[in-house]
């Protein structure tokens, strides 16, 4: 699985538990890249008030209500990429 498709994976997940927690089905979903120290950890995603955050290197999701307080949090558990190894 190449990065592109663990990140489509994640945002599914995301989207449908999001909208679990009652976030507006109406709405659509907003992204943010994550930066710190000149790198790249994760992406915050964003429903009207509904976020979550994926922390990459942990490999973890926290789900925020409306009012910032934790709903969540779990491992989505998307095997990260491999690469073959040569005989």
């Amino acid at each position: 699985m190449n990065n592109g498709s663990r990140v489509e994976l994640v945002r599914d997940l995301v989207e449908r538990q999001l909208r679990e927690l009652g976030a507006d089905s109406s709405q659509e979903m907003s992204e943010t890249l994550l930066i710190h120290d000149e790198c790249y950890c994760g992406i915050r995603f964003e429903i009207r008030g509904h976020s979550a955050v994926w922390f990459v290197e942990e490999d973890e999701l926290k789900f925020y209500g409306p009012s910032g307080r934790l709903a969540e949090t779990i491992a989505p558990n998307i095997a990260a990429p491999s690469t073959p190894r040569a005989a």
